[in-house]
């Protein structure tokens, strides 16, 4: 399933052009040094832990929202997390391991304006 993708190319925060471009099944973006020359008051940034942890959840939440697309995250060599292009419920385990994923319960609703499927904490 190749699907335009729309390609975009920066240097120090200035737009230097878009367009399209292919991007076949399989193709890799990587991505280095996204905010390197973004001034940031230290004041504001939290222990690099909990940056770390607020990164980690905002790349777990794309990852299950974009489950046909398998996600790897690295900080400083380190694999922190690895979400295989797959069904929701593998993704799920994945990122949350086994017990998480057994304790969830599928949501499924149909009608003519929207579909929603997913799943939910299950009640104890």
């Amino acid at each position: 399933m190749n699907c335009p993708v729309q390609k975009l190319s920066s240097q120090g925060g200035k737009l230097v052009s878009i367009g399209e471009t292919g991007a076949p099944d399989g193709t890799a973006i990587l991505v280095n040094d996204l905010f390197y020359n973004n001034p940031v008051r230290k004041k504001y940034l939290k222990s690099d832990t909990v940056e770390l942890t607020h990164i980690i959840g905002i790349v777990s939440g794309i990852a299950l929202g974009h489950n046909k697309i398998s996600f790897l995250f690295f900080n400083k060599g380190k694999e922190l997390l690895r979400s295989p292009a797959s069904e929701l419920h593998d993704t799920i385990i994945h990122i949350y391991g086994q017990e998480v994923a057994r304790a969830m319960l599928p949501v499924e609703l149909e009608s003519d304006l929207v579909r929603i499927t997913g799943s939910s904490p299950g009640l104890h």
